[in-house]
């Protein structure tokens, strides 16, 4: 089983390369985060372009923890989903606060405990 897992990492390596590329803009793995969570049916450009201005109004964990949830539904509309969006940013923030430090935890346990965060498996 483990030649077949190594033949097919090996395959897809050589296929697609080793370089991993993000294109959603950050500076830190709470803006990740968000951004991520923003990314959901909308396209990584209209996210970059959304943060950009996001991330400067709401400078922290702290800041987005406390935003006024119509301000942020406004601030993010374009990406779509805003009102589920906008709820979940400020509630996945809450517990970062709360429950993290907030820090984005580094295990995907802890992170799919955050609110937004979801763990979809394709076959």
């Amino acid at each position: 089983m483990e030649d077949r897992i190594n033949y097919i990492l090996n395959t897809f390596d050589k296929m697609y390369g080793t370089d991993l590329v993000c294109y959603l803009e950050h500076d830190e793995p709470w803006q990740l985060l968000i951004a991520t969570i923003l990314s959901a049916q909308c396209t990584d450009e209209r996210v970059n372009i959304v943060t950009k201005e996001l991330f400067v109004k709401y400078p922290s964990v702290n800041a987005l923890a406390s935003a006024s949830l119509e301000e942020l539904e406004r601030d993010i509309y374009s990406t779509g989903f805003y009102h589920n969006k906008a709820k979940n940013i400020i509630a996945c923030c809450n517990k970062l606060v709360s429950d993290y430090d907030s820090q984005v935890p580094s295990t995907m346990d802890k992170l799919l405990t955050l609110p937004g965060v979801t763990l979809i498996m394709r076959r």
